[in-house]
């Protein structure tokens, strides 16, 4: 008997956030969205923010697929260019 392995499949957190920088979306309204989807404190999404404006990307955190996908889902119906993917 073979236990089934999970090496291809990341583990429930091993999920990365990330946003990117656009024309469109002022710098303040994207911390703002942070905050209220993602659940970061101002400080931690005006960095994430600044972090997007100066490289072109940023990482907003870890999650599980799920959480990742959802919060992905609300920044989007919002507005924000933003995607999902796994840990490398």
């Amino acid at each position: 008997l073979t236990t089934p392995t999970t090496q291809n499949h990341p583990s429930s957190s091993e999920w990365i956030l990330r946003i990117y920088n656009d024309n469109i979306n002022t710098r303040e309204y994207v911390a703002v969205c942070l905050v209220q989807v993602v659940g970061l404190c101002e400080s931690r999404a005006y960095y994430t923010m600044q972090d997007a404006h100066d490289n072109g990307i940023a990482k907003v955190g870890e999650y599980s697929e799920e959480v990742a996908e959802c919060y992905e889902e609300q920044l989007v119906e919002r507005g924000i260019m933003c995607d999902v993917v796994a840990c490398e």
